[in-house]
């Protein structure tokens, strides 16, 4: 069985895929350029893990083709009707990241809660100025849209700073480490509720602009706005015009409507606006976990078990 690679997980870990039986290719998908063509030995590949080499290659080329492992937790950029035409398995990333994103979300929330900004900048100026607008997390209300692994995850930790944890989602279920779950229906009489907002919802046709200019005015002008999913679901130019109105304490984001962030955005130039550019899923320890689900999942396919993290295009997961 072949597997084709188009991202390095190192030669210990390809070597460990051959041990198992698994005939391994790889052709770096950072050095792909318009006119890449894939060589004759990967043509015959049953299955090919990626990030996104799909701008530059042509799936129908690998005529073997089975089954695509997606590094990444979104699918956003696959090209979705090509890979059904083909009657293609998509799996993707969902869990591994779940741990770096949680430890992103506390940093985001305890830097707005904390004035991190405020006091960076006063030892750059040598500036001795006590600050008590400081708040603490015990008590708030954090309210997630989405329950899923990430939502969960960062609920746990909040719970060890006496938050308040509740999660919107489709079911209205309860989920782990959360006081209070509801559907994503009430929405709208949860978000005035809220003193912390956390945006953990896929990318679908319903979550577009679901926080848009009247829900995004729905949230107490103090709170701190979180967003992790994906940049479609929160109307940014809205965004823009309450922040420019003087609402939000802070906002955290690591996803845009469009990437990279323009660099005229507005966004860049609040100091109450923390960015980074979709790196929230990194860590020292990520790329291993993204490795250890790879390797469950070439183990499974091999099996003929049923693939772990498969991909529903219309919810989004």
């Amino acid at each position: 069985m072949k597997v084709l690679f188009t991202l390095s997980y190192g030669q210990e870990n390809f070597r460990k895929l051959k041990q198992e039986g698994f005939d391994v290719e790889f052709c770096d998908e950072t050095k792909m350029g318009d006119d890449f063509r894939f060589p004759d030995s990967c043509l015959d590949a049953d299955c090919m893990v990626c990030f996104n080499p799909f701008q530059h290659i042509s799936l129908e080329d690998l005529q073997k083709l089975k089954w695509i492992q997606l590094a990444s937790v979104g699918f956003n950029h696959v090209p979705r009707k090509q890979i059904e035409s083909l009657g293609l398995s998509l799996t993707c990333n969902v869990g591994t990241t779940r741990k770096p994103i949680a430890e992103w979300i506390m940093t985001q929330i305890l830097q707005s809660y904390k004035q991190t900004r405020l006091f960076n900048c006063q030892q750059e100026e040598r500036i001795w100025k006590v600050g008590k607008d400081i708040l603490e997390l015990s008590g708030k209300k954090v309210v997630f849209l989405g329950a899923g692994n990430i939502a969960q995850e960062t609920a746990r930790k909040l719970k060890a700073f006496d938050a308040v944890t509740c999660a919107l989602n489709h079911s209205g279920k309860p989920a782990e480490y959360m006081d209070e779950t509801d559907s994503i229906n009430e929405i709208d009489r949860i978000l005035p509720e809220a003193d912390i907002v956390i945006c953990t919802l896929p990318a679908t046709p319903a979550t577009y602009h679901l926080l848009n200019r009247e829900r995004l005015s729905l949230i107490r002008e103090d709170a701190v706005l979180v967003n992790i999913s994906r940049g479609t679901v929160v109307d940014e130019t809205a965004l823009c015009d309450l922040l420019e109105a003087g609402r939000f304490r802070g906002v955290a984001l690591d996803v845009f409507e469009k990437e990279p962030l323009p660099s005229e955005s507005p966004l860049w130039s609040y100091d109450r606006v923390f960015i980074t550019p979709h790196n929230a899923i990194f860590s020292d320890m990520s790329a291993d976990r993204v490795f250890d689900m790879v390797y469950t999942n070439l183990i499974r396919f091999r099996d003929g078990l049923p693939l772990l993290n498969t991909v529903n295009f219309d919810r989004g997961y």
